[in-house]
Order: C-alpha cells, then sequence, then structure tokens
C-alpha cells in the first residue's frame, strides 16, 4: 500500500495544466541554462538519496521489483522537489502556460 503514495502525485501533476517558469529579465537562453542546471541537480541529488539497486531486500524478485518501483517514484518525486526549490532559488516563478 505504501508504494501507492509515491504514484497519487505523479498521476495529480500529469493532469494539471503544464507550467512554465518565469523570471524577470532572463530571456530564452538564460531560461533555458537554468533549466538545465536545476534539472542536474535534481537528478544527482535524486540518485544520491535513491541509488539504482540500492535496495532489494529479503524478500526475492518480488521483492526486489516493488523496491524498484518505490524507488523509482521517490526519485521522481525528490528529483521535481529539487528541481523547483533549484528554480525558485535563481528567482524564477511559475506560471501557467496556457
Amino acid at each position: 500500500m505504501r508504494w501507492r503514495a509515491g504514484i497519487v502525485p505523479m498521476v495529480v501533476a500529469a493532469c494539471t495544466a503544464p507550467q512554465s517558469w518565469t523570471k524577470t529579465g532572463a530571456d530564452a537562453s538564460v531560461t533555458a541554462k537554468d533549466t538545465a542546471e536545476c534539472e542536474d541537480v535534481g537528478r544527482q541529488q535524486a540518485l544520491r538519496r535513491y541509488p539504482y539497486m540500492a535496495g532489494a531486500g529479503p524478500y526475492g524478485s518480488t521483492g526486489m521489483i516493488l523496491s524498484q518501483q518505490q524507488d523509482n517514484a521517490n526519485r521522481s518525486s525528490v528529483q521535481v522537489s529539487v528541481f523547483n526549490d533549484c528554480m525558485q532559488r535563481k528567482g524564477y516563478a511559475r506560471s501557467s502556460s496556457s
């Protein structure tokens, strides 16, 4: 049941209106550079917290699959959170792209 808690936020996020990041004075190239930097930071932090193949546990192949699924959900959540924090620290704000 615990794994469902990680999936619900991802499903909700996928169903919301797309958003973009805006910053006064930042052109498209600056925004692209900052976005790439924050994506890298998010990816690195997520992998540090939830490395691949870190926790199979004593439950055999089923336990390994469930563990990988949970780690993937956790990794995704951390990556998005760190990315958002990074962009906000750089002075960006979210805006609806509709």
